[in-house]
């Protein structure tokens, strides 16, 4: 059971461990203290594995189309400073978005919603120790507490 303090009210309450899908509460004012996702550790992977095959389609697939007195270019992200520097005559040419350009914005919405759903004390709770020990943030902390109570 672990100990811990409402940051609404202060309160210190010990809860057991949580069901997936499951939050734990205050029972003085209601504010929620942790919650356990259903799936901690598959969502962000299945996130981080789709973000990095939208990376390399940004990387490799047209970011933008430019059409410029009846001569048609189109870019990926290297070569996109160059051409972004053509856009200044924007009135004798024509931009068009292609494939990387939606593949960028996947991104941006991937990699945060990845990081949001990482659970990092379950990944450090499943990790397999050598030897059978304890992971060294469990040995620093029961040090303190018999280092607290002498």
């Amino acid at each position: 059971m672990e100990t811990v303090a409402c940051a609404g009210c202060d309160l210190l309450r010990r809860f057991p461990p949580i069901p997936p899908g499951g939050n734990a509460r205050c029972p003085r004012c209601g504010n929620t203290l942790a919650t356990q996702p259903r799936d901690p550790l598959d969502r962000p992977l299945a996130l981080t594995v789709k973000a990095a095959i939208v990376l390399l389609v940004a990387n490799t697939a047209p970011l933008m189309g430019l059409l410029a007195v009846g001569r048609h270019a189109s870019t990926t992200i290297a070569g996109g400073a160059y051409e972004v520097a053509l856009i200044e005559i924007a009135e004798l040419a024509t931009v068009t978005a292609d494939v990387g350009i939606y593949a960028v914005g996947g991104l941006v919405v991937l990699l945060p919603a990845s990081m949001a759903t990482f659970d990092a004390r379950e990944a450090w709770r499943r990790v397999a120790w050598v030897g059978g020990g304890s992971p060294p943030l469990s040995e620093a902390r029961d040090a303190t507490r018999a280092g607290a109570g002498r």
